[in-house]
């Protein structure tokens, strides 16, 4: 039984520490979203490098097109759009690729990373 238990928590142990997340510093935000598309499962946003950003949504009403702009305060995301204003969080690449953006509301936003 003993053996049995300390396999267990062997895979457990070792499950835990595959499955780990990576938060991205400032300089690796800046570094993965700058020239980046990110899709979601509502639209895709694009960073480019000068600092602009361009939201994509899709809705039963149709397309809709943002633009805002973006940089990087300490390890954090800080995105200014006109319609929502600024908001600040941290960028989180999941195993498997993933990327979740965590604001400090509470939601989540997880996406695709294509270029």
């Amino acid at each position: 039984m003993k053996k049995l238990s300390f396999a267990m928590v062997a895979i457990l142990v070792s499950s835990q520490v595959a499955i780990a997340d990576t938060a991205l510093s400032g300089t690796e935000i800046r570094k993965f979203l700058s020239g980046a598309t990110i899709v979601f499962e509502d639209g895709e946003q694009k960073w480019q490098s000068n600092g602009k950003t361009v939201a994509i949504f899709f809705s039963s009403q149709g397309r809709e097109v943002v633009n805002g702009t973006w940089k990087v305060e300490g390890n954090k995301l800080c995105e200014s759009f006109p319609n929502t204003g600024r908001q600040c969080m941290n960028v989180v690449v999941l195993t498997g690729g993933d990327v979740r953006f965590i604001p400090g509301n509470g939601n989540h936003y997880t996406g695709s990373k294509i270029k």
